[in-house]
């Protein structure tokens, strides 16, 4: 039986590919923290309409049905829903607490007791 062992070459590219490919998403992960906020219109845009702000780890794909539902029996309220990842997400609401002591509506939606975010 004849075993062939690998090259040099070969040997030093497959010891290359994860690192070259762990550099391409730490380069390219800031870039999806970066996306933009998807609004949702109020479907209602005859009287006031009111806004909504969603700070989400979802997926806006994903987000979206519910959204719609939301909307369905809300039809005066449009949404900004922003995609983020966790450790912004957790960055953001730490630093609005901080900032007015209070973040957008987790402290009325939230089941957590106020004081468990972080200050």
């Amino acid at each position: 039986m004849l075993v062939r062992r690998a090259g040099l070459g070969q040997s030093f590219a497959m010891r290359l590919f994860p690192t070259l490919f762990g550099l391409a998403l730490c380069c390219l992960a800031p870039l999806a923290a970066r996306a933009e906020p998807s609004l949702f219109a109020a479907r209602d845009a005859g009287g006031e309409t009111r806004r909504l702000v969603i700070y989400s780890s979802l997926d806006t794909g994903l987000a979206r049905p519910l959204i719609e539902a939301f909307q369905q029996g809300n039809p005066d309220v449009a949404v900004v829903y922003e995609d983020l990842l966790t450790g912004t997400l957790h960055d953001r609401i730490v630093a609005e607490s901080r900032q007015d002591g209070a973040t957008g509506a987790l402290p009325r939606i939230s089941p957590f007791p106020r004081r468990w975010i972080c200050r």
